[in-house]
């Protein structure tokens, strides 16, 4: 008897997925759904998504729901029902259902600011969208199943389709890393030096500067071998299961120094959907040897088929539109950072999408160079007794690089942060605003020492070379009142 069924089954094609990683990858993504939406969105409720928060009532885009719901109570209501969908999506719950309901409602999130929306927002999304293609259901759900498959193989596009979005990802971080801190071998140790985002434990791998160096030519080899890792079309079951070892231990690995937000847990989903078939054979050969049963044969028992239903065929070949027209718009996207296709004109549909976070292929990080010149933001309050004090922390305030752990815990902000630093327009715009929603939040937190007073003060230093930077600038942005 054949120990291992499904080893063979996976060595030929590139678009093929176990159907119970598929389903440990349904539980992480939603997971990290419901992590994003309690830690990052709930709790700034009012600052970012209501009326009477930093941006006021204006609107960016002017599509999607949160756009019609603006009030306090209205939003809350929203992230209400957005709670559940994800739940309902995380235990596979009708999955497919309650998966394009959680799209919709992460979308409009979005949407309704995309001001503070990074990267690792922007590879959340595209998982969900992608996950919706797959048959989430077949494993490790509690939705009734009325077509299950006979094995645990899912091959196509849809499957092909999340494959190619992850090594697109490695593929265009690795391209984008031109500049000379990644040339020179110094990014990894600049990166360990910015402020806002480095550990106090990176302060250790920082003064190991021969290994900060092995490190920075290391990053870009390993990005440019995982698409190969991930789309290899013979015995990709040992090249995936590398690729999913390897990815696991590198993003772990930089988080242990620099805070990425949840950016660990949204590769950790695609860790898990490359997971191959012998791993989970082995698995349930150790299980059944503990309980003294015979290791299952990898096939089960196949439910009556719908597929030749005139409304199944119907729908099914609306999933096949669907999913061919994103993939090719998903490859036109990412083929416009490409050098030579940077100076084309921009397809009026393309330019249509880039008003979207959908489909939005942003994939630079610490591109072309790690942080050279490193900016944060601190907020100062002078109550009436003339103390200055730091929103934050309601400790004295430091005019320095000290006490940021308080700030980088809420990525939200520092996204804000990011975008008034860097953008003169946006500064203007909303330097004022935050201002203003930090006073009305101080004085409603602290009616016993009122502010007179609250400034957004932006802090800059360049670092030099690695452990040497220039003294610390500072520059008053907003003030309220």
């Amino acid at each position: 008897m054949d120990r291992f069924p499904n080893l063979r089954a996976h060595a030929a094609f590139p678009g093929s997925l176990d159907a119970r990683s598929i389903g440990l990858f349904r539980i992480l993504l939603g997971i990290v759904l419901l992590a994003d939406l309690l830690v990052f969105r709930a709790p700034n409720l009012k600052a970012f998504y209501s009326e009477s928060g930093v941006f006021g009532g204006e609107q960016f885009y002017k599509f999607g729901l949160l756009e019609v719901f603006t009030s306090e109570a209205a939003v809350l209501a929203f992230f209400a029902v957005t709670f559940a969908a994800y739940t309902l999506f995380t235990l596979g719950w009708w999955p497919r259902l309650f998966g394009v309901a959680s799209l919709i409602c992460l979308w409009s999130i979005h949407q309704r600011r995309p001001e503070i929306i990074a990267t690792d927002d922007l590879a959340l999304i595209c998982l969900l969208f992608w996950s919706l293609f797959l048959p989430l259901a077949d494993r490790f759900a509690v939705s009734p199943r009325s077509n299950v498959r006979p094995g645990q193989m899912v091959r196509g596009l849809a499957a092909f389709a999340i494959l190619v979005q992850v090594a697109l990802i490695y593929f265009f971080n690795a391209y984008s890393k031109t500049g000379p801190t990644w040339s020179t071998g110094v990014a990894v140790s600049y990166a360990l030096i910015e402020d806002l985002w480095a550990k106090d434990s990176a302060a250790w791998l920082a003064a190991h500067t021969g290994l900060c160096h092995l490190l920075t030519y290391a990053v870009k080899p390993f990005e440019f071998s995982m698409p190969l890792l991930i789309l290899w079309p013979i015995r990709n079951d040992y090249t995936r299961a590398a690729a999913a070892t390897l990815s696991f231990i590198f993003h772990w690995s930089i988080f242990a120094f620099v805070s990425l937000g949840f950016f660990p847990l949204i590769t950790s989903c695609w860790s898990a959907l490359l997971i191959p078939s012998f791993v989970w054979d082995r698995l349930s050969l150790l299980k059944a040897s503990r309980v003294g049963q015979t290791a299952a044969s990898g096939e089960e028992r196949q439910q009556p088929h719908l597929w030749r239903s005139p409304s199944v065929r119907i729908g099914k070949a609306v999933n096949a539109v669907l999913l061919s027209a994103a993939f090719v718009l998903m490859l036109l996207q990412n083929a416009r950072s490409l050098e030579g296709l940077r100076s084309w004109p921009t397809p009026p549909l393309l330019g249509v999408l880039d008003r979207t976070s959908l489909f939005a292929q942003r994939w630079a990080l610490y591109a072309p160079d790690a942080t050279i010149v490193s900016k944060w933001i601190k907020v100062k309050v002078v109550t009436g007794d003339a103390q200055e004090l730091d929103a934050w922390t309601v400790r004295p305030f430091h005019a320095d690089n000290s006490e940021l752990n308080a700030y980088r815990q809420f990525e939200p902000w520092q996204n804000l942060a990011s975008v008034v630093l860097h953008n003169s327009v946006e500064r203007e715009r909303l330097a004022g605003n935050w201002a203003r929603y930090e006073y009305e939040r101080w004085n409603d937190r602290h009616r016993d020492r009122p502010a007179v007073r609250i400034e957004i003060v932006a802090f800059e230093r360049t670092i030099l070379a690695p452990q040497v930077t220039t003294s610390i600038s500072s520059l008053v942005i907003g003030s309220y009142p």
